[in-house]
């Protein structure tokens, strides 16, 4: 691996990393909200949001932020990777491990992937009728 290629796998590991942190303090937040602790909850979401932030910083350093029409081809390809490999994938995991519970939480997952697919195709389609910027 070339020094480029491990220092752009570095900065993709440190943005799932931020990301990740990112969404546990938005689980955790949400925990404490429901606990009655709203301040605690806002904190939390503070962090959050900062943590969103440098996540995304380190994705722009990355170069994989790209000019919109990309950015939203390139959501898409991630959207349809997880409606037809990793929620089924997943859901045949849950069923050999004999969580059929799961199956059918799995299953509205990915409907609601295919819901934001529906919404990223209508963001294209706006941005095509009016490339300057979408009309809402």
């Amino acid at each position: 691996m070339s020094r480029l290629s491990a220092w752009r796998e570095s900065l993709k590991a440190a943005f799932r990393a931020e990301a990740e942190s990112a969404a546990l303090f938005r689980a955790f937040a949400e925990k404490a909200r429901k606990e009655g602790k709203e301040n605690l909850a806002r904190a939390l979401e503070d962090i959050a949001s900062s943590k969103d932030a440098l996540a995304a910083s380190l994705l722009d350093k990355s170069g994989r932020i790209n000019d919109s029409y990309s950015n939203l081809k390139e959501l898409i390809a991630m959207e349809q990777y997880e409606i037809d490999l990793l929620y089924p994938r997943l859901a045949d995991f849950c069923v050999e491990d004999g969580r059929e519970d799961l199956v059918d939480y799995l299953s509205g997952i990915r409907e609601k992937h295919k819901k934001v697919v529906d919404q990223l195709d209508n963001l294209i389609e706006k941005l095509e009728e009016s490339p300057k910027d979408i009309k809402v």
